[in-house]
């Protein structure tokens, strides 16, 4: 879990309990059966791919399902999204790094404009502090014109060392190359099932 090293697993787990009094507002109503939890999810696809990569990598996909204008777009509750599937896979899950995938296909610039910098941040913190494993990459595909801005927001976000593993993908042939096509959902001409399938 953390290089073998006791003294960093009790840091890990002290952690894991102390972040959530530091941030509350993203664990208090978080559960997945709430109303603005399951309407979240009608929004985005938020989904950890079935199988490992051969480096024994987990890949996280993300795609915005439907346009939704910005102002309705809750924010607190993506986040609180991403922290349910961060406690399932620290709960149930093997693997030894982490992949992001992010489809900016359906992801309107007032939505990247609007997100609250704050919270990004929060949840940076948690990642690095409570995660199990490494941040290997994060592939963005479909990027739109203002992909700029995004790398912005991710370059005060992120340290240096993880902003230089972000990636962007031209293609869904070079993703199928980075990742593996038995890996990847049909829609990125893969052999895995389709995100609503898998959602």
């Amino acid at each position: 879990m953390n290089k073998c090293s006791i003294e960093q697993t009790k840091q890990k787990i002290d952690l894991y309990y102390t972040v959530r009094s530091k941030i509350p507002e993203l664990f208090e109503n978080a559960n997945p059966k709430l109303p603005h939890m399951r309407k979240m999810m009608d929004v985005i696809y938020l989904i950890a791919l079935p199988k490992l990569t051969k480096n024994m990598n987990r890949v996280t996909m993300f795609k915005v399902r439907k346009y939704v204008p910005s102002n309705e777009y809750d924010f607190l509750s993506y986040y609180s999204h991403i922290i349910n599937l961060v406690e399932l896979r620290l709960k149930e899950d093997y693997f030894l790094g982490n992949i992001i995938i992010l489809d900016m296909q359906n992801v309107p610039l007032e939505m990247v404009g609007k997100n609250p910098l704050n919270l990004s941040l929060k949840l940076t913190t948690i990642y690095k502090n409570v995660a199990k494993s490494p941040l290997e990459a994060i592939y963005i595909i479909n990027y739109p014109p203002f992909v700029g801005h995004l790398l912005f927001i991710f370059q005060i976000c992120l340290s240096r060392k993880i902003f230089e593993r972000i990636r962007i993908i031209e293609s869904v042939e070079t993703l199928q190359e980075l990742v593996g096509k038995e890996i990847l959902p049909v829609e990125y001409g893969g052999e895995e099932k389709s995100l609503e399938e898998l959602n």
